[in-house]
């Protein structure tokens, strides 16, 4: 997070931060815009290597993000 600042305050662009993190923003050549009512959504996935060996346990957890992504 601390490259989007600095290009923030280099002039480079705007960025979109986590609440929690703009109460540690003490500069003043920074605006903080609050945004409410905001409903946002990511896509994640799951990367790993497909030819190498990938162990039971491994496999579960996977399997357990994947069953637990269904129901958010």
């Amino acid at each position: 997070m601390e490259s989007l600042i600095n290009m923030v305050i280099e002039g480079i662009g705007i960025t979109i931060l986590p609440k929690q993190y703009l109460a540690y923003l003490n500069n003043p050549s920074i605006k903080t815009i609050p945004i409410s009512n905001a409903s946002l959504t990511r896509e994640i996935g799951i990367v790993y290597r497909k030819d190498k060996y990938i162990c039971a346990a491994t496999h579960m957890f996977m399997k357990q993000l994947t069953d637990t992504s269904l129901h958010l």
